[in-house]
């Protein structure tokens, strides 16, 4: 048979794995993509699309206007400046502008060759239209949705943020545990209506356009009990799942693989490395079952974005994957 004959092609696809983790920050998925980094032969992504809408935000603030997300030659100049400012930023590699475009991710993710592919990405990228930008249906991806309690992981990024603000230079100056606002002062997490509302939307996107059944995995479940959880994430992604994901190893060189427009996994154990410490050293899966104080003795702002994200959260909850 010919390479083009259908027959051949459908095996070809039978045989690939594709899968597309959609997070919510704080919510364990660096250590999830550094377990299942370890099955062999497996091209790992660290969220492309997080540092793409970086290059959006650093080239509005710089220019005062919009990056289109399309890539087209009329644009080449303003995308090579946002890949100067992303260079800028914490000293990453300079890459060509092009690849920082929401339209060459699409395109590369869906015609990589690896026969095993695990991208892991974050909802808030694909506010408003970005979410056409995921991978076509035809590129095969499954997608798995990891989503978290809105208290423990938004209280859990707050301090990671403020603890970032004291390595990166220029970043929240002047903002302490006192005067910081999480809904104001970050420029990441609670734009275009917040994490919880940009997974959500992403979610219903991605169930009417792309994987009618994608799996809904809660953090809390997948930390107290991996084993059945990572079973079922290999059962989805067409991943043979062996007892050895439940351990690795804890040393930090094989997120030098992972793949990144911007470089950022070669830099996660520098400045950018608080929010992912202890993610990018673990060796296995680590849960502490802590009573989740009342949300009335947290900070105005954590309520606040609580408050905003909990009824997108409750709706994914209701139809998370429960073993039997």
């Amino acid at each position: 048979m010919s390479k083009s004959d259908p027959t051949t092609a459908s095996a070809a696809d039978a045989k690939r794995s594709r899968l597309f983790f959609i997070c919510i920050p704080r919510s364990g998925s660096t250590s999830l993509l550094k377990c299942l980094s370890f099955i062999d032969g497996l091209e790992a992504w660290f969220e492309p699309y997080v540092i793409a809408k970086i290059a959006l935000q650093l080239y509005k603030a710089d220019k005062g206007k919009e990056l289109p997300t399309d890539w087209t030659e009329e644009y080449r100049a303003e995308f090579d400046h946002a890949a100067q400012l992303i260079h800028n930023m914490n000293n990453l590699p300079l890459v060509e502008g092009q690849k920082y475009s929401f339209s060459d991710l699409k395109e590369c993710l869906g015609n990589l060759e690896s026969s095993k592919v695990v991208v892991k990405d974050m909802g808030g990228s694909f506010c408003g239209n970005r979410k056409r930008y995921l991978p076509s249906r035809d590129s095969g991806f499954r997608y798995v949705f990891i989503i978290r309690d809105p208290q423990l992981a938004i209280s859990s990024y707050r301090r990671a943020t403020l603890q970032t603000s004291l390595t990166l230079p220029g970043h929240l100056v002047g903002k302490t545990e006192e005067n910081f606002d999480l809904l104001v002062d970050d420029p990441y997490y609670f734009s275009s209506g917040g994490n919880y509302f940009n997974i959500h939307a992403a979610w219903k996107y991605v169930r009417e356009n792309l994987d009618p059944d994608p799996l809904i995995v809660d953090c809390e479940d997948l930390m107290a009990n991996p084993k059945p959880y990572l079973q079922k994430i290999c059962e989805v992604g067409r991943l043979e799942f062996q007892d050895g994901l439940l351990k690795w190893d804890a040393s930090i060189d094989i997120i030098k693989t992972w793949k990144n427009p911007g470089g950022v996994p070669k830099m996660l154990s520098t400045g950018l490395g608080y929010f992912h410490r202890t993610a990018i050293n673990s060796s296995c899966f680590h849960f502490s079952k802590k009573e989740k104080p009342p949300l009335s003795s947290a900070t105005k702002d954590i309520q606040r974005a609580v408050a905003k994200g909990t009824e997108y959260y409750n709706e994914m909850y209701e139809l998370r994957f429960k073993p039997l």
